[in-house]
């Protein structure tokens, strides 16, 4: 689990447009997708690690499932939903990350048909 916090983390950071690489801002949609398009390699593959690392997330939430069955109460009922909540989120949001390679392959090759020109 805490290696999948890590990635996170790692891959965020290094995301084309955020804090270290090509910073921009995010509420400016077009010039975000702009640094998106310059670096396709590169968001694509910090995307497929936010992947990994909400899978890893994930399968780390399921292994505290057994510990909230041996609570008994509120506490143990509160922590069994909170573990499916958690995981049908990080779902969507696996879902929603590999949208966004298909959203931008086509971004980058109309770039890519700039540059030759």
């Amino acid at each position: 689990m805490m290696v999948g916090i890590v990635l996170s983390v790692v891959s965020t950071l290094l995301y084309p447009g955020n804090s270290l690489v090509n910073a921009v801002d995010q509420t400016d949609f077009p010039a975000a997708l702009e640094v998106i398009a310059d670096a396709p390699t590169l968001s694509h593959v910090m995307i497929f690690l936010s992947i990994v690392a909400m899978l890893l997330i994930s399968f780390g939430a399921i292994g505290l499932y057994p510990l909230a069955s041996r609570l008994g109460g509120l506490s143990g009922s509160l922590l069994k939903f909170g573990i499916i909540i958690a995981i049908i989120e990080w779902s969507i949001v696996i879902i929603a990350l590999g949208m966004r390679q298909f959203r931008h392959a086509p971004h980058a090759a109309l770039n890519q048909c700039r540059r030759i020109r």
